[in-house]
């Protein structure tokens, strides 16, 4: 078994949420991948268990990912207006205490503004992160022009 095999897994489940709407428990489609992949056995199958479904879950929110609404969503209105082109067709949304992939189209006004929220905070946090990394890097750039100065 292989990660495109998973991959190709994670697309077909994705594929019947978009067809049907609604939404998709993530435990339910991590478990579905994992039995693609097979049983895990051995001295320390519960281990490899844990990493199989943390890696499944990472690739069915990659998969997500690549399902643009302006692609699946010809009916949806306010995905026609200019610039809403980043949209995505599935996001995950906390409910109930447990994630779930949702269709775009079924999240609350309210799931749609905390998503957008967190990805904002996410967003302000790389921007930080990136300013810091660069201003990191021009100071040792100015040490070096410095120390070959006075060589």
């Amino acid at each position: 078994m292989n990660t495109e095999t998973i991959k190709n897994k994670a697309h077909q489940l994705m594929d019947q949420l978009i067809e049907k709407r609604g939404t998709m428990q993530a435990d339910w489609m991590v478990e579905e991948m994992m039995k693609a992949l097979g049983g895990i056995e051995g001295k320390n199958a519960g281990f490899f268990k844990e990493c199989a479904r943390d890696k499944c879950y990472q690739i069915a929110k990659r998969v997500a990912a690549t399902y643009m609404a302006t692609e699946h969503c010809d009916d949806a209105a306010q995905l026609k207006l200019f610039g809403f082109d980043e949209i995505r067709t599935v996001y995950t949304v906390a409910r109930g205490g447990k994630s779930e992939f949702v269709h775009v189209k079924d999240m609350t006004p309210e799931e749609k503004i905390d998503r957008g929220r967190e990805m904002f905070k996410r967003t302000e946090a790389e921007r930080k992160h990136a300013l810091q990394l660069v201003t990191m890097g021009e100071l040792e750039l100015e040490q070096l022009r410095v120390r070959k100065e006075a060589a």
